[in-house]
């Protein structure tokens, strides 16, 4: 293929010419090599199948999906392009001869017995990771989202996410990248003139978004190859979650249908932090949390399984301190088990072990070694975190110690709790400010003034109700069915210790999403895994003489159809609830279209001026532009924000200048609809502004009916 393109033959007749090659080699060699001459084939149950057919179907799949591929996603027409659709349509094509081999042809010649052969369970493994590949691609929009990348800045629709987060954490990797200090964590261009800020974000995703650029083509610009690493990261960590997901689950219970299941549910979770483009952390930490699921899901943890589990939690702490009350109960329910077990007890220490270590190793990472001591940060890694796990290090290696010695199981409980309570007073003795958390040192405005506002840290029941019913959909029948589970006689007492610490988990996560919506992300892969596990398994306990509800059902079927139902009744609430989106929802997209298509630096030039901006686009206005904004969803800009919000509700035009001029504001971008009700921006438009503002017309828009951004210059 790569010959004859280079020879100025068209992509797709030098592809199809190089496969009829490959195809005509492969159909002699097998007939020759490995059936002896014939050419035709037998099942098991004697009928004949032509070599040649499987041999063409094959090729069919190939150039099928090769063509798809370049074109669909798409792909530049370079080499990398093409030589990425030949590796995908090859595979494919090389998967469904091996699938039809082992589904058809398993005792036709004494060569097919060493080749490689699946038992029907994993050939229907095989099935279910290729259609939840396909669907997972499908719906994550990963194709419209690859061919706005390739057509930037010319954008039919704006990119996703509308989240500014995603878009700073690539502005920041970009600042990494191209010499900026390694151990840097301020965010350039903000908070102007006051000064910049640092963000609360650790490397791990920067790490791993510059693994994935390093793959992207080099002859693309930066820009676009950051895009891309943040299109197909989020694609990753969601394969890598359901892996994870899945065999947790078939820890629990080995039910055919477990693998199925699991794909179906994360498919329609409501929370999309794998979708392309969310480079955010919420994906890396759900992954994570995954992989700590499947550990514990084991009968037996040994001492290597628990420093993996340990280094799980380590990572997690790393990437966000939000996971140390997730740390805290895995500790807990590890405590708990070397009670009730007390040769276990060397398991916990195994595991503070395993993360205490890898957060040390963290933290050289973070900040350089003559500072650590005098960083004692709490909302991001630091010394306090880190001596923390070294403090339930020694505490669970004096719970090994004491449990050697023959304890009854209250005294064991005792001493545990003893234990604990003396880590914790050691952490207090050293940094009572850690119980104050994560923004116990931020200012009160954060709390009082920004997080209200904030959708995701809000209580989960006042999200929209459309949202509220979705997310609850899953965890609302995980409950369900552990409880039932639980109620059974004659469970085994490791399939019992195992759906305890699901139900413990459960009950923990789903409270946090209560209260605070963005625990959500923890609270779905537990529901996920018990649902997983358990609907399969009750769902076709059940003879269909017994009297079940679902008899009519073939018991293969009947866990899809109560997950159906379940989905259909959600549906139902869903429509009876239904709400509008916010008025500012549409002019909002509006306003990322015009910053993503590079229209500001049209009318405003390329000098770094001071923008105005609503808070939710402040990190695509950072990465799409060269201009400072005022503030953004970080945690440590108080005076930022409490001015965005001065000028925000600001009722005459002379103190919303007054703030202007404070901030030395350059030019006001932003949606009437999203200020506060009465106040000077929202009655502000372009017939009548005051002296010192000046319209800026001839924005371009996508097409979408709605309220449109306005843009205002400040005279100076």
């Amino acid at each position: 293929m790569e010959l004859l393109a280079a020879a100025g033959w068209q992509v797709h007749l030098a592809r199809l010419t190089g496969l009829a090659v490959a195809t005509l080699a492969l159909y002699l060699a097998g007939r020759s090599v490995i059936f002896g001459g014939t050419g035709e084939l037998k099942t098991a149950k004697g009928q004949p199948v032509p070599f040649g057919a499987l041999v063409l179907a094959g090729a069919i799949l190939n150039i099928a999906l090769f063509a798809r591929v370049l074109h669909v996603m798409p792909l530049p027409l370079d080499s990398f392009g093409r030589l990425a659709a030949l590796a995908i349509g090859a595979a494919a094509g090389a998967g469904c001869g091996w699938f039809f081999i082992n589904m058809l042809l398993p005792n036709s010649a004494p060569v097919l017995s060493r080749l490689p052969k699946a038992s029907p369970r994993r050939l229907r493994e095989a099935l279910i990771w290729g259609l939840f590949a396909l669907l997972a691609l499908g719906t994550s929009k990963l194709t419209g989202h690859l061919s706005g990348i390739y057509a930037y800045p010319k954008l039919e629709f704006p990119l996703n996410p509308a989240d500014p987060d995603a878009w700073l954490r690539l502005t920041q990797v970009r600042q990494w990248l191209t010499g900026g200090d390694f151990f840097d964590h301020s965010v350039m261009r903000t908070n102007a003139p006051a000064g910049g800020i640092s963000t609360p974000w650790t490397r791990p995703m920067d790490i791993l978004l510059s693994a994935f650029y390093a793959l992207t083509p080099s002859r693309l610009g930066m820009d676009v190859r950051l895009i891309l690493a943040a299109a197909w990261l989020p694609v990753t960590l969601g394969f890598a979650t359901f892996a994870l997901l899945a065999a947790a689950a078939r820890r629990q219970f080995r039910h055919v249908q477990v693998m199925g299941i699991a794909a179906l549910l994360l498919l329609t979770s409501v929370y999309e932090y794998t979708s392309p483009g969310d480079a955010d952390h919420h994906g890396l930490l759900a992954a994570l949390w995954c992989g700590v699921l499947l550990v514990l899901m084991s009968d037996n943890i040994s001492g290597t399984a628990a420093l993996v589990l340990g280094a799980l939690l380590g990572a997690m702490l790393w990437t966000s301190p939000e996971a140390l009350i997730l740390a805290g109960a895995v500790f807990v329910l590890l405590g708990l088990d070397a009670v009730l077990r007390p040769g276990r007890a060397i398991i916990t220490l195994f595991t503070a072990l395993g993360a205490a270590g890898l957060l040390t190793g963290a933290i050289f990472v973070e900040m350089p070694a003559g500072e650590i001591l005098n960083r004692p940060l709490l909302d991001t890694l630091s010394i306090v975190h880190v001596t923390l796990l070294w403090f339930t290090v020694l505490g669970t290696a004096a719970m090994a110690a004491a449990f050697r010695f023959p304890l009854r199981a209250p005294a064991r409980f005792f001493t545990a709790c003893l234990l604990g309570a003396l880590t914790l007073l050691a952490q207090y003795c050293v940094f009572p400010r850690f119980y104050l958390g994560p923004l116990g040192d931020a200012d009160p405005y954060i709390l009082q003034g920004f997080l209200p506002m904030v959708a995701e840290a809000k209580p989960l029941l006042h999200s929209t109700p459309e949202f509220a019913s979705k997310a609850l959909m899953i965890p609302a029948l995980a409950v369900l069915l552990t409880g039932f589970a639980l109620s059974m006689p004659k469970i085994r007492a490791a399939r019992l210790r195992r759906l305890a610490i699901l139900g413990a988990l459960l009950l923990m996560t789903l409270v946090m999403t209560l209260l605070q919506a963005r625990w959500g992300y923890y609270l779905q892969p537990v529901a996920a895994i018990a649902v997983a596990a358990l609907l399969p398994a009750l769902a076709t306990a059940a003879k269909g003489d017994t009297g079940s509800w679902l008899r009519g059902a073939p018991r293969i079927a009947r866990p899809y159809v109560v997950l159906g139902l379940a989905v259909l009744a959600t549906s139902m609430m869903v429509r009876t609830v239904k709400s509008d989106p916010a008025p500012n929802a549409w002019c909002n997209t509006q306003l990322r279209y015009v910053l993503q298509t590079q229209q500001l630096q049209k009318h405003l030039g390329d000098k770094p001026l001071t923008v105005f901006v609503p808070e939710d686009v402040g990190g695509e206005m950072q990465f799409f532009t060269p201009y400072r904004i005022i503030a953004s969803n970080y945690h440590r800009e108080h005076t930022g924000l409490r001015d965005m919000a001065r000028l925000r509700d600001a009722q005459t035009a002379a103190s919303a200048k007054e703030v202007v001029d404070a901030r030395g504001i350059d030019a006001l971008l932003y949606c009437p609809a999203g200020q506060k009700a009465g106040s000077f921006l929202s009655s502000l438009d372009h017939t009548s502004p005051p002296g010192w503002l000046m319209p800026v017309g001839g924005l371009v828009f996508f097409d979408v009916p709605g309220a449109k951004p306005l843009l205002f210059t400040v005279r100076k």
